[in-house]
Formats: structure tokens, C-alpha cells, sequence
């Protein structure tokens, strides 16, 4: 039983250890770094989808649950839009409004805005296939993205080459 309770205190201690530290000190810059979010998965906008809230309290991010904010000064994490995924690296799909500080998500090819402090969502549009969201403009008028025409000589993406093809370039080179 000593042995068990020896096993479960260690992982115990592995565990802590894994998490990392609420804040530290740069030892390049000496600056100080606070770590805002508590929960696991956490991602943090790219730079120009302008993440801050309209009044400079709370930031935009995706987690585990969906889009939620994180208060600046209390470090408290509310889930604003449950269930909205959000794909790290990309640039599409997220972004707050310069003007209403509405943040615009897109999901099932829909554009929605969702205020971030009363939660009032609403439709902004709803995109055809081929249309992708990538950015809004500074007045919240224009919406930037892509739209791909669908060329009917050109096989599927996934089927050219077909497995095994061997492509050469014109001067003989593999």
C-alpha cells in the first residue's frame, strides 16, 4: 500500500511540474512575461485580426470550448461563442470589428457577429460554396476573401497526378 501511495505522490508531483509557470522573467530582456490563459489548447489571434476588444479590457482567443475573451486585469476567461472552432495558422475565420467591436466568426459557411459583452449574435451573410472569409476592412463594410471558381476540365485536387505518376520536367529531370 506504501508503494502505491508513493506512485500516486509522484505523479502527483510530475503533474505540477508539467504546468507551466503563471509568470517569469525573460532572461534575454529581463523582461517580465505573464501567461494569460489557464486553459490547455489556448490560441491567441494572428496579428492583424486586431484581438482586443473595443476598449482595450480583454482579448480575443479560442480554446477547448469555442471563441472566448480573457480580462486583462483579472486574467478571467469567458467563452463568448460555444463551439466555434478555429484552426491555428490560418488566418480566416476571426475577426473583431474596429468600429462595433463586434467579433465576426465564420462556421457552416455563415458569417455571424457576436458582441463580446452582451452576446447579441447575428447574421452578417451567408457565403456560397467557394467563397472564403479572410479579413474585414477598417468600417466593418467589406468583407475580404477569396472566392474559387470550380474549373469542370480540371480533375479533383486528390485525384492528379494519380498515385505512382512519375512528373518530369521538360528537360528530362524527375
Amino acid at each position: 500500500m506504501l508503494r502505491l501511495l508513493s506512485v500516486f505522490a509522484l505523479f502527483a508531483v510530475v503533474s505540477r511540474a508539467a504546468e507551466p509557470p503563471t509568470d517569469w522573467i525573460d532572461p534575454t530582456t529581463g523582461h517580465r512575461i505573464l501567461r494569460l490563459s489557464r486553459e490547455a489548447d489556448t490560441s491567441s489571434l494572428y496579428f492583424h485580426q486586431d484581438a482586443f476588444t473595443k476598449d482595450g479590457t480583454r482579448v480575443i482567443v479560442v480554446n477547448r470550448e469555442g471563441i472566448a475573451t480573457i480580462n486583462l486585469t483579472t486574467h478571467e476567461t469567458k467563452v463568448i461563442v460555444p463551439d466555434v472552432g478555429y484552426k491555428p495558422g490560418s488566418s480566416a475565420g476571426i475577426e473583431v470589428g474596429a468600429v462595433s467591436g463586434d467579433v465576426y466568426f465564420f462556421k457552416d459557411r455563415t458569417l455571424f457577429a457576436v458582441n463580446p459583452d452582451t452576446l447579441a449574435q447575428r447574421t452578417v451573410t451567408k457565403l456560397a460554396d467557394g467563397d472564403n472569409m479572410s479579413d474585414i476592412n477598417a468600417d466593418e463594410t467589406l468583407l475580404v476573401g477569396t472566392y474559387t471558381v470550380p474549373d469542370p476540365n480540371r480533375p479533383p485536387v486528390n485525384t492528379w497526378p494519380p498515385p505512382g505518376t512519375v512528373m518530369h520536367a521538360s528537360d528530362g529531370r524527375v
